[in-house]
């Protein structure tokens, strides 16, 4: 099942991003008594911001409760300014913290393992902090398609073909930093619900190949394909013209 939830605006697309987080969580909640998300970086991490420590769903966040895990991450020190969890703890733990209030557990890669030729190692030792299933894994797109670290084109091909390991290493991104660790279509297919944030005038021509042309080049377009609940969270005018059915997401509907 894959929807598209379109907004006027950013802000409204975070409010209701909360919204869908929020029922994630409260059903993971119930059924295990805690919610095991991963998390992109890029743009996404300033939605999340927005959705869970400013829009309505805020007060609903159970953060205690949370387990937070990385889609990719740049193996790069942990205060670097390319890092994902750099990018988290500025703009979401901090705030949370200043605030007084208890925050999630972040499982982050073993940073002691940089530098050492060991970044097979820091791929399957993440993998071993893994759950069996995630709850929710909330990914971006890239313009040309990517998704957490799974590139297009046949120098990533492999990664894509992945079918045992929920965690590999990324050895050549074509994005700086080269080496990065990143889900896998087994670790994605697993979760219990997917949802990616896209939206801008760079992200048209890859919603119209992922979500209308369904093109299997684009790994965003392969996991949106392979995972059995997806939702793209994006704006009215990203998809404009679009043939794409939208609507907005429901908070009562609880999907």
């Amino acid at each position: 099942m894959v929807a598209v939830y379109a907004y006027p605006d950013t802000e409204a697309l975070a409010q209701e991003l909360g919204e869908y987080i929020v029922a994630q969580q409260d059903a993971a909640l119930a059924a295990r008594g805690q919610f095991a998300v991963a998390v992109s970086g890029g743009s996404l991490v300033a939605v999340l911001a927005a959705a869970l420590l400013r829009g309505p769903a805020a007060a609903r966040v159970r953060w205690a409760q949370w387990h937070v895990f990385f889609c990719d991450e740049r193996l790069v020190p942990l205060d670097h300014e390319d890092s994902n969890y750099h990018a988290l703890r500025t703009q979401l733990l901090d705030p949370l913290a200043a605030a007084g209030a208890l925050g999630p557990v972040v499982h982050s890669f073993n940073e002691a393992l940089l530098g050492q030729g060991a970044n097979d190692r820091i791929a399957a030792a993440y993998e071993a902090q893994l759950p069996p299933v995630l709850d929710l894994a909330l990914l971006g797109a890239g313009p040309d398609g990517h998704t957490a670290s799974l590139f297009p084109g046949p120098a990533h091909a492999w990664m894509l073909d992945e079918r045992r390991a929920r965690v590999l290493w990324c050895r050549d991104s074509p994005k700086p930093p080269a080496d990065r660790i990143t889900l896998t279509l087994p670790a994605l297919e697993a979760a219990a619900a997917v949802a990616f944030v896209a939206e801008g005038p760079a992200k048209r021509p890859v919603l119209d190949r992922a979500l209308v042309h369904r093109d299997p080049a684009l790994p965003c377009a392969v996991v949106t394909a392979r995972c059995a609940r997806v939702a793209w969270f994006t704006t009215a005018a990203t998809v404009e013209g679009l043939p794409l059915e939208t609507t907005a997401y429901c908070a009562s509907s609880r999907t």
